[in-house]
């Protein structure tokens, strides 16, 4: 990595409906991945935003929110709420997120 540069985060986040979980990249290699369950200690964590898991991911790189430059979600959000039959809002999920 060249030192005039910002590194480059991307936050991936597994949201389903169980296995919620969170890995963070640093220009391309691996900083941390966790599962939810291992920190709320609910099998599965069934209905559970990773919120625990991206902070984790977070808190290990030592960076906040504000410095991720993508976050990639492992479901096609819209198209679950629309098999789930709920409506999809986007600032409501973004909000569940963390």
């Amino acid at each position: 990595m060249s030192e005039d540069r910002a590194p480059v985060y991307v936050l991936g986040v597994n949201t389903g409906p169980h296995d919620g979980s969170a890995a963070l990249l640093r220009d391309g290699e691996l900083v941390a991945m966790v599962e939810q369950e291992r920190l709320s200690r609910n099998r599965y964590a069934r209905g559970e935003a990773p919120r625990d898991a991206i902070d984790a991911c977070l808190v290990q790189a030592g960076i906040g929110w504000a410095e991720l430059n993508r976050v990639a979600v492992g479901w096609d959000v819209p198209r679950l709420c629309e098999i789930e039959g709920v409506p999809y809002d986007e600032k409501e999920f973004r909000e569940w997120l963390g």
